[in-house]
């Protein structure tokens, strides 16, 4: 992957947080650490598509992502993390950086990732 998803992903977060006139610094960052491990734990063939939806609403107060990507089975790590691993830490800062963030079965082939943020 080229990495031209996740940015133009970012720029559309980008935007809707000017509208709503709230800092998106953290959001972007949530919604690219859960784009990558979407499209680097994807359960395809490296030459197919990865279709991911991403469902992103504020109110109330705060900021929902909801990303649902085909993941057959996924795990979040641990906190107890060695920081010297090769991989992991993102999800770890996404948890640091959310209110709730949790992993949910949409179907036997789908997982979704949700994340709050305070807006």
């Amino acid at each position: 992957m080229d990495g031209a998803p996740v940015k133009t992903a970012r720029q559309h977060v980008h935007a809707a947080c000017e509208e709503w006139g709230v800092d998106g610094a953290d959001l972007e960052l949530v919604l690219a650490e859960l784009l990558n491990n979407a499209f680097q734990h994807a359960e395809l063939a490296d030459d197919d598509p990865v279709w991911v939806l991403v469902h992103i609403r504020a109110g109330g107060g705060e900021i929902v992502i909801e990303i649902v990507v085909p993941q057959a089975e996924f795990e979040l790590p641990n906190h107890d993390q060695d920081v010297a691993a090769e991989g992991g830490r993102g999800l770890q800062i996404v948890s640091n950086l959310t209110r709730v963030f949790h992993c949910e079965r949409r179907s036997p082939y789908h997982q979704a990732f949700i994340a709050v943020l305070a807006a």
